[in-house]
């Protein structure tokens, strides 16, 4: 409508989780599918379930040219995500006495209402786009590792969520063979409601920030394109700010910078050849995050990392 866009949108979602496990032992070993035909082969109910999950989900956007070069815009859309099609809430066992279907009977899906105003703005090579963002979560689902066993985690409904922050991403083509961008965000995550463990034990982590998630992120990177030996390199710098191990936001993981790298080249019309560096100088720091309520399980991050190899078009 002129310099008024409208979308409209509605959507049903579907979703049958069907895990199946099956008892294997004392069974020959098979190479292929064979081994459905095997009569020892027996199901393991404890292990097994049926779940299906249905929604309605809306959405709408409204958007305004309003000069040249210059667009707002707002957008509401409602999400949900169910658990992961696997032994429900767990990984690798379950506490005894207890079946998948009961577990999967329990969780209920996520769903999140989230609200975006932003505008872009476009001055030749150069576009800036700032946004800020507002999400409400219900049922939110989290993984919580085992305070006992910290390869035993569990996936968990911990209520009401809000999420808000701001993002703002600035690129321009300063040369024909360079283009840069850089990106920042602020985020907040908290949880609105306290966690209540079998009925009775209440976990005060009301107003608390969701564990893994950074305030601050920033990120600056280039595109240069070497036309005389066909070859584009790709530089990045990031950034990730502090953010809480566990629930009870007592245990707090501090900031990392690290430096990557991609290059590929074309050696012919059909074959180029590309490299990936991850982690370029070897900075170590935490990368996986299993939240607990009282303190949380840490993972060390990758070490520096080559990939390359050769890719093929035909």
């Amino acid at each position: 409508m002129d310099r008024f866009d409208l979308n409209l949108g509605l959507r049903y979602a579907n979703v049958k989780r069907e895990y199946t496990s099956y008892s294997t032992k004392g069974m020959p070993y098979y190479p292929e599918d064979g081994v459905y035909d095997d009569p020892k082969l027996t199901k393991d109910n404890n292990l097994s379930y049926t779940k299906t999950y249905r929604k309605l989900l809306p959405n709408f956007g409204v958007g305004f040219k309003v000069l040249d070069g210059v667009y707002g815009y707002f957008a509401y859309a409602r999400n949900f995500r169910v658990p992961q099609n696997s032994a429900p809430g767990f990984t690798f066992s379950l506490p005894k006495g207890v079946t998948a279907q009961y577990i999967a009977d329990q969780l209920k899906p996520e769903e999140a209402d989230s609200f975006d105003l932003g505008i872009r703005y476009n001055k030749g090579n150069f576009y800036v786009v700032p946004l800020v963002y507002y999400v409400n979560y219900k049922n939110r689902l989290v993984r919580v590792a085992d305070p006992t066993n910290p390869n035993l985690t569990y996936l968990r409904n911990v209520g009401k969520v809000e999420a808000k922050g701001f993002e703002l991403e600035i690129g321009a083509v300063p040369l024909s063979s360079v283009s840069v961008y850089a990106s920042f965000s602020y985020n907040t995550a908290k949880f609105k409601e306290d966690y209540i463990v079998d009925g009775n034990n209440r976990v005060y982590i009301k107003d608390k920030e969701v564990p893994d998630t950074p305030k601050y992120m920033f990120k600056v990177g280039a595109n240069i394109r070497i036309e005389s030996i066909r070859t584009n390199i790709y530089p990045s710098l990031q950034y990730v700010g502090s953010r809480y191990g566990n629930f009870t936001n007592t245990e707090k993981i501090g900031s990392y910078t690290i430096v990557n790298l991609s290059i590929n080249t074309r050696i012919s019309r059909n074959f180029t050849f590309y490299a990936d560096i991850v982690n370029l100088f070897d900075k170590k720091y935490i990368g996986r995050i299993s939240p607990g309520f009282q303190s949380g399980t840490y993972y060390v991050a990758a070490p520096f990392t080559i990939s390359a190899g050769i890719k093929a078009q035909f």
